[in-house]
């Protein structure tokens, strides 16, 4: 059984895998432990296949997309690194990158995937290449578009669709976005609705109920509370 000096997996067919205390005792028992490097822990650490550029998302939300696909190739048997650099990412698998690019465009994002040569192989002769994945949120839940003469406050975006806060669904490319004034309050009245506006000092009565503190959304004679 070949197992890592480094991790400590165990080698299964393509896959790098934690074994069992069991199995690594019945090898050394029978004299069938084989140490050795998985191709994880030879790759250099400073090294990074693909790079990852991410705009107009929620860094936690991007975050934990990047964790979960991290959780996902672990139980494959794969290792993957991800390394944060600056607004980017660096990561050491291209197929990575290109899920979590894929993952950007349902959710709305333009993507843009290129590679740039970075060296060759000196063994095989072969071009070595960086992956770049730049994905770009044009809009964003909070933003407030105008779709056929009517303004509305985007919810969520998915899959090249933007679902607004009264129901209305339509695709992001025919939205154009909306600059708007945001201000900071809390509610101060539930019956009616009303928000304490702490800049100015004003009281604004609101469609919405709710409580604490609110980010108000105006634009002309609309108002949203988010």
């Amino acid at each position: 059984m070949k197992v890592c000096r480094v991790c400590g997996r165990k080698k299964d067919a393509k896959r790098w895998l934690i074994p069992t205390p069991k199995e690594v005792a019945l090898a050394e028992l029978m004299s069938r432990l084989e140490p050795v490097h998985c191709e994880d822990c030879l790759r250099n650490p400073l090294a990074h296949s693909a790079v990852l550029q991410v705009r107009g998302m929620e860094k936690d939300d991007l975050e934990k997309i990047i964790l979960e696909e991290l959780v996902k190739t672990d139980k494959k048997g794969r290792r993957e690194k991800v390394v944060p650099k600056g607004q980017n990412y660096q990561l050491s698998s291209k197929s990575m990158a290109k899920r979590i690019g894929k993952k950007m465009k349902d959710l709305g994002a333009r993507i843009k995937v290129t590679s740039k040569l970075v060296t060759y192989d000196t063994q095989s002769g072969r071009q070595v290449t960086r992956l770049t994945v730049r994905a770009v949120f044009e809009f964003a839940p909070g933003d407030v578009v105008e779709y056929k003469d009517q303004v509305y406050l985007v919810e969520k975006i998915m899959g090249g669709f933007i679902y607004t806060k009264v129901g209305k669904k339509f695709r992001s490319k025919d939205a154009t976005k909306i600059e708007v004034a945001r201000q900071k309050g809390f509610y101060i009245s539930q019956n009616p609705p009303i928000v304490f506006i702490e800049e100015t000092g004003e009281s604004l009565e609101v469609k919405e109920k709710g409580k604490g503190k609110v980010e108000v959304i105006k634009y002309k004679d609309k108002i949203w509370v988010k």
